[in-house]
């Protein structure tokens, strides 16, 4: 497992953010929510780190809300 520094969150997350930007779609709230979900499940102790370091409580809604 990642050692999940705020650092690193945030530069996955603008990682993230630039590849939906880039694929020019608008996004609707259920798709940015698959979106996140996806992310989250892909990236092992991610979630639990955003919740530690951003003091965040629906991290799904957190994620879909950053990129989209």
């Amino acid at each position: 497992m990642k050692n999940w520094t705020k650092e690193l969150i945030k530069k996955k997350l603008n990682t993230l953010r630039q590849a939906c930007k880039e694929n020019g779609e608008e996004f609707s709230d259920d798709m940015a929510f698959d979106i996140a979900d996806s992310f989250l499940y892909d990236q092992p102790g991610l979630e639990e780190a955003i919740e530690k370091h951003m003091g965040v409580t629906d991290v799904q809604g957190y994620v879909a809300n950053y990129i989209c």
